[in-house]
């Protein structure tokens, strides 16, 4: 038994089978809406993956296609998908059953890291951000008035080790009103 847990453990070393991994798998899992995969799939993919959108608008010398579908959106540009912003509870959750209208608590508690919170006027600090991008990161930006006296905004941004990132922005009952998950076009 000893040596079946050694050559497991090699077995996992050899493999790449480490932390890295999962935080990858962990990246493409937040990345992920009704089988579509921000910065991997083809815009020629969408309507075969969701049906036929509601409104499908396309700017031709910009290579951007606009789908509309209930309670969500996707645009896809240079061929792949690059955004997907969900602005209902009525439509469906993400994969790790986060959805409009789910709590902050909850959001807070399926990440795998924990935010650092930044509080800020004006524009979001240029730091935000920076830094090994090799590893899932989480932030908290809170936006106060000019003043001082109160909170503008809130929300968990998510940067994922493709450089993607997923936005939540949350309203005044601590409850998620948009999801906007994108990476950036080619």
């Amino acid at each position: 038994m000893k040596n079946f847990i050694v050559c497991l453990l090699f077995l996992f070393v050899l493999t790449g089978c480490t932390h890295q991994t999962a935080v990858k798998y962990l990246d493409r899992e937040w990345a992920t809406y009704q089988g579509i995969v921000v910065g991997d799939t083809k815009a020629t993919e969408v309507e075969n993956l969701l049906g036929v959108a509601l409104d499908k608008t396309e700017l031709v010398e910009q290579k951007t296609i606009h789908y509309q579908y209930p309670g969500y959106s996707i645009i896809s540009q240079n061929g792949k998908v690059t955004t997907i912003t969900i602005k209902s509870d009525t439509a469906p959750a993400l994969e790790n059953g986060i959805t409009v209208g789910s709590t902050k608590r909850k959001l807070l508690e399926l990440l795998p890291v924990e935010p650092e919170v930044v509080e800020y006027t004006g524009l979001v600090p240029a730091e935000v951000g920076k830094g090994d991008a090799a590893t899932l990161r989480a932030y908290c930006l809170i936006e106060h008035s000019l003043d001082n006296k109160a909170v503008l905004s809130e929300n968990i941004i998510v940067l994922l080790s493709d450089g993607s990132m997923v936005d939540y922005a949350i309203n005044r009952e601590d409850k998620i009103e948009r999801i906007a998950i994108m990476t950036e076009s080619e």
